[in-house]
């Protein structure tokens, strides 16, 4: 994080779930002390896990992952699944708890007892901005009627073989802006080698990872790959000085598939009884 932060990244997304808050908390301060990149020039999002979504558990839950990250607030808080789990602790480390028959233990909590509590974060200044992530249009449907604050963001996974049309033009007509998560798919995934990407990337003499990037920002997404080698992270931030042509977009868009990274297809949640 610190080579991207030195790259000139300013978007960080974070999630208590990922188990290393407290470690970045420790680069954040280390390098908004240097005065090179300023706290407010960053923007911060971190997600609410499954097991925290009580509305007494709620505020707890983002205070913990501020302390962790040594901030006094941040930029956009989400509801990382759209599942309640019943509560295991601020820690995690039961974090999908299940009965001695192997079934997750579901919280008695309604989406929209979560929602009021994520908008109660907002009134205490703790987040500038709430959303959701992995939320597909019937979970998207259920808040919008109960919200008095819209959800700024929804963060779900795009790539070339799951464009996630329907659902991105969903949330556009609403207002609420798309995070394109595994922007390249999941670790193997031989998306990059597609002869429509190669092709494309060879037109314009950039990798086909700048392509992949450049694909959805020009479908007006936000783009969070991902990469723990420095070259790779300076890579992927040179996306901006070129533009794919018409051509192009639907070239890399034919390679849908509607299919996540992990096999599925789309329509694959399955949603708390609760709700």
């Amino acid at each position: 994080m610190r080579e991207a932060l030195n790259a000139g990244y300013k978007h960080i997304d974070c999630a208590a779930i990922y188990m290393n808050e407290a470690e970045i908390g420790e680069v954040f301060t280390e390098v908004f002390s240097q005065g090179k990149v300023k706290r407010e020039d960053v923007w911060i999002t971190s997600k609410l896990w499954n097991t925290c979504h009580e509305p007494q558990n709620v505020r707890a839950a983002c205070e913990k992952t501020l302390k962790d990250l040594q901030l006094n607030y941040l930029d956009l808080y989400l509801i990382h699944w759209p599942y309640a789990f019943e509560f295991t602790g601020l820690d995690l480390k039961n974090a999908a708890p299940k009965d001695d028959k192997g079934k997750v233990k579901w919280a008695k909590v309604t989406l929209a007892e979560t929602w009021k509590a994520m908008e109660d974060l907002v009134d205490a200044g703790l987040v500038r901005a709430i959303g959701v992530s992995n939320a597909n249009i019937a979970v998207i449907a259920e808040i919008l009627p109960q919200a008095r604050i819209i959800p700024a963001m929804n963060q779900i996974e795009v790539n070339p073989l799951n464009s996630r049309d329907d659902l991105i033009e969903f949330c556009q007509d609403k207002g609420i802006q798309i995070t394109a998560y595994s922007a390249f798919g999941s670790t193997g995934s031989s998306m990059m080698k597609y002869p429509q990407v190669q092709e494309v990337a060879k037109k314009h003499n950039r990798s086909p990872g700048q392509v992949i990037i450049r694909w959805a920002i020009q479908r007006g997404l936000v783009v969070i790959p991902k990469s723990v080698h420095a070259e790779r992270i300076r890579e992927n931030f040179a996306a901006f000085d070129f533009e794919l042509t018409k051509e192009d977009m639907d070239a890399i868009h034919s390679i849908n598939q509607d299919k996540t990274s992990m096999g599925g297809v789309k329509g694959f949640f399955s949603f708390n009884p609760f709700v």
